[in-house]
């Protein structure tokens, strides 16, 4: 038989975790919003859309200098989190759509998550769709001429307007809050098609948030960075989107 010392313990801890306020718990929440673009510090200078609606998200790296590329913007609903929760963990879980061997990425290429500025909160994640008609004015594939339409800032069938960015015509880092929070390292995991990967956020990003609701509605930035300062090949990392089976998921423990 138990001792009224023994029984005065389980009664303890049964008591500690059934109070509601000490339980542990998680939240799962997929973004309210996902865009992808194009990105360069050289003319022809692009803050465009490559991707919107349905398509895949993700990040890249494009032959010759590092300045050229690819970026993506999500953001979640952060009111879900219930009133007066302290996170204690945050994982980010992406899933690829492409396999890419980790020696694919031989500039120690890695996947980088920004806290984007709160003044750059009023994007919107567009459709996917462009103006332009594409047998008499065809949008061209990245590296050429073509003019790109802001789809990251359309907001209806008629008004298409771009969006200033912090640094002026293009996403730079100027547009960022401080350096990345997080990174993935792609040249030792590599990237396997349909399998996720995660990457462990600070619990104080989702802190931030919760106190600064622009800073939630800027969302975070998945980039590309490399050691390379020259890439001889572009080098692309892609994810299913909100809209897809496996979407991106923030799994939120508090």
């Amino acid at each position: 038989m138990n001792s009224p010392l023994e029984i005065s313990r389980w009664l303890l801890i049964i008591s500690f975790c059934a109070a509601p306020g000490l339980r542990a718990a998680t939240l799962e929440l997929e973004p309210t919003a996902d865009v992808t673009f194009l990105y360069s510090s050289t003319p022809p200078v692009r803050q465009n859309l490559l991707n919107g609606g349905a398509a895949p998200i993700g990040a890249s790296l494009h032959s010759g200098g590092i300045d050229r590329g690819s970026c993506s913007l999500l953001r979640f609903d952060v009111g879900k989190i219930p009133v007066g929760a302290r996170v204690k963990k945050a994982t980010l879980i992406l899933t690829p759509v492409y396999s890419y061997a980790a020696a694919v990425y031989e500039g120690q290429e890695r996947l980088s998550v920004y806290q984007l500025a709160a003044e750059n909160a009023g994007w919107v994640e567009g459709t996917g769709e462009s103006l332009r008609e594409p047998e008499t004015d065809p949008i061209t594939v990245p590296g050429a001429n073509g003019l790109y339409l802001n789809m990251e800032s359309h907001t209806d069938d008629t008004t298409h307007e771009g969006v200033r960015w912090l640094s002026g015509g293009h996403i730079g880092l100027m547009d960022f809050t401080e350096n990345e929070v997080a990174s993935y390292p792609l040249s030792e995991m590599g990237l396997t098609k349909e399998q996720t990967m995660e990457i462990s956020l600070p619990p104080s990003l989702i802190e931030n948030w919760q106190k600064n609701r622009d800073l939630a509605k800027a969302g975070i930035v998945l980039w590309m960075n490399s050691d390379a300062r020259q890439v001889p090949e572009s080098k692309f990392a892609i994810f299913q989107s909100r809209e897809s089976p496996q979407p991106p998921v923030l799994v939120l423990e508090y």
